[in-house]
């Protein structure tokens, strides 16, 4: 499977974000395999639950032919987790310049800079 440039781009970002722990290959096979466990959800009639995100449903509604050949006509259902609506909300908050709230007090960023906060201590206390 060929990925477009922003997909490309996207797996770089995670990769990054990640905290150099994972390297290109493993998030694109990281996705690769959330592609399978939708498809095998989908096969099963299951929808899929992403852990942060919130739940996939897939219906196939039939076939339909385009510019690049047939492909399946599908309705997708997304139904988002509490966590996601709740970063969401947070996200609009820092974004409004009447709210004190920052990018910083997302729940999100704050568990990424805790994770970037441990692995720099570690990091200094193996080498003192």
């Amino acid at each position: 499977m060929k990925m477009t440039v922003e997909e490309r781009m996207l797996v770089e970002e995670m990769r990054n974000l990640a905290g150099g722990d994972l390297n290109t290959s493993q998030v694109n096979s990281f996705l690769k395999c959330l592609m399978m466990l939708v498809l095998c959800d989908f096969a099963e009639g299951d929808s899929t639950k992403i852990p942060y995100f919130g739940e996939l449903k897939i219906d196939y509604i039939g076939d339909k032919v385009t510019d690049d050949g047939r492909v399946a006509d599908i309705k997708v259902e997304f139904t988002p987790s509490p966590t996601l609506v709740r970063n969401i909300g947070q996200l609009v908050d820092a974004k409004n310049p009447n709210s004190d709230f920052k990018i910083s007090d997302v729940e999100c960023v704050q568990d990424i800079m805790k994770e970037i906060g441990t692995k720099l201590n570690e990091i200094m206390e193996k080498n003192s």
